[in-house]
C-alpha cells in the first residue's frame, strides 16, 4: 500500500515521513534499534521515490489470488476434477481443496496409465487417418475427434473443442461423409452424426451447403470411382453406395435434408453410376416411408397440394412449402415412382 500513497498524495507521505522520524527520535531513546532503523530508512526512502524501496513494498498485483484470477482469466488454469475416491481418500491423498497441498489424486499409477493409453491410442488414431486419406491437419484432427467419440454427442464436442474456424468447419460433413463410405458395413453413427451437423441452428446451413456439393459430387462420380464393367457386390464401390444411399434415404425422410437434392440428376441422361445409386437408393427410400407413414391420407386427397408433375417437386423441399409430414411422405412416394419408371429405361446397365 506504500506504493499507493506516493502514488495518491507524495507531498503528504514527505510531511508524514518527516514527522514520523521527528517523533521516533524525539520518544525514543538513544541508539535506536535495528528494526525501528530499517523502517524508517524504508518510509523515508519511499517518499524520497529511491528505487530499492519500491520492491519492499505490496503490491495489490503480487497477491496470488490476482495472480490465480488472471491465468484463470487467460484460460491457462485446468480444473483438477477430483473423483469420488478423492474425497473417500483424503488422507492418503491429500486434501486436494487447499493451495499447496500436496495431493496426488493425479499421480497415482492408475491415472497416468489411463493418459498413457489415451495418448497411444490417439497417435493410432492420427496414423489410421493418414492411412484413410486425410490430407491436412484439420481432417486429421476431426477424423480423430468422430472416431474417438463414445457417441455423437461426443463426437459433437470433441469438434467443438478443435476451434475451427468458418472456412475449416466445412471439413467435418466431408470426413464423416467419406467415413461412412469407408465402414465394412452400414454404420447409423455417422448418419445420426450428420443429421445433427446439418440441424443445428448457428452452423446447420453451412455444413447443409456442404453435404450438398459433396453429394452431387459423388452424385457426378468426380472422384472417377464409377467401373467400366459391372461392380461386384461385395466391392468397395458397391459397400459406398448402398451406404450412401441408406444415408440419404434417412435425411430425407427426417427432413434433414430437402428431396431437392436430387435436382441435380438428368431424367433424360442418368449415367451408369447414376443408375446405380438410384437401385439402390429407391427401395431404402419406400422402405423408409412405408415403416414410418402409417395413417397417411391417399394420393387423391393430397393431390391438390402438389404439382401434376412429381419430378417438380425437385424444385424444393417438400416441407419448404409448408407441406404437413403426411403430404411430404406422399410426395416422396410419388417421386420415388416417378424416379422407377426413367431408370426403368436404363436395363442395359449394371
Amino acid at each position: 500500500c506504500g506504493q499507493q500513497l506516493r502514488h495518491d498524495d507524495p507531498a503528504s507521505l514527505r510531511q508524514v515521513s518527516g514527522q514520523l522520524t521527528t517523533a521516533v527520535t524525539s520518544a525514543l531513546p538513544s541508539p535506536l534499534s535495528f528494526r525501528i532503523k530499517f523502517m524508517l530508512e524504508q518510509i523515508s526512502d519511499l517518499a524520497a521515490g529511491k528505487s530499492n524501496a519500491k520492491n519492499l513494498f505490496f503490491t495489490p498485483t503480487d497477491h496470488p489470488l490476482f495472480k490465480l484470477a488472471r491465468r484463470r482469466a487467460q484460460g491457462k488454469l485446468e480444473a483438477l476434477r477430483p473423483t469420488l475416491d478423492d474425497i473417500r481418500l483424503v488422507k492418503q491423498r491429500g486434501m486436494w481443496w487447499r493451495v499447496g497441498s500436496a495431493w496426488v489424486g493425479h499421480d497415482s499409477a492408475a491415472v497416468k496409465k489411463q493418459a498413457q493409453q489415451k495418448r497411444a491410442g490417439e497417435s493410432e488414431l492420427v496414423a489410421l487417418a493418414k492411412a484413410k486419406g486425410m490430407n491436412t491437419d484439420v481432417r486429421r484432427a476431426v477424423f480423430v475427434a468422430v472416431m474417438g467419440a463414445e457417441d455423437y454427442l461426443d463426437a459433437i464436442e470433441r469438434i467443438g473443442k478443435i476451434g475451427l474456424g468458418e472456412k475449416q468447419a466445412r471439413e467435418v460433413v466431408l470426413v464423416v461423409f467419406r467415413l461412412l463410405g469407408l465402414e465394412s458395413t452400414y454404420n447409423p453413427y455417422y448418419t445420426v452424426l450428420l443429421q445433427h451437423l446439418l440441424s443445428t441452428p448457428r452452423t446447420g446451413h453451412s455444413h447443409g451447403i456442404t453435404f450438398q456439393y459433396a453429394f452431387w459430387d459423388y452424385l457426378n462420380d468426380v472422384a472417377g470411382e464409377s467401373p467400366t464393367t459391372a461392380p461386384l457386390a461385395t466391392s468397395a464401390y458397391s459397400r459406398r453406395m448402398d451406404h450412401a444411399a441408406r444415408a440419404l434415404a434417412h435425411l430425407i425422410r427426417s427432413g434433414t435434408v430437402p428431396m431437392a437434392i436430387l435436382r441435380v440428376l438428368d431424367p433424360t441422361q442418368f449415367t451408369p453410376h447414376q443408375v446405380r445409386f438410384l437401385r439402390k437408393f429407391m427401395p431404402e427410400m419406400k422402405r423408409m416411408c412405408s415403416g414410418k407413414g402409417k395413417g397417411i391420407p391417399s394420393m387423391a386427397k393430397v393431390r391438390a397440394g402438389m404439382s401434376g408433375n412429381a419430378m417438380m417437386d425437385l424444385e424444393d423441399g417438400g416441407r419448404a412449402r409448408g407441406k404437413s409430414e403426411a403430404e411430404e411422405v406422399v410426395a416422396i412416394q410419388a417421386l420415388v415412382k416417378e424416379l422407377e419408371k426413367r431408370v426403368a429405361r436404363f436395363e442395359n446397365v449394371q
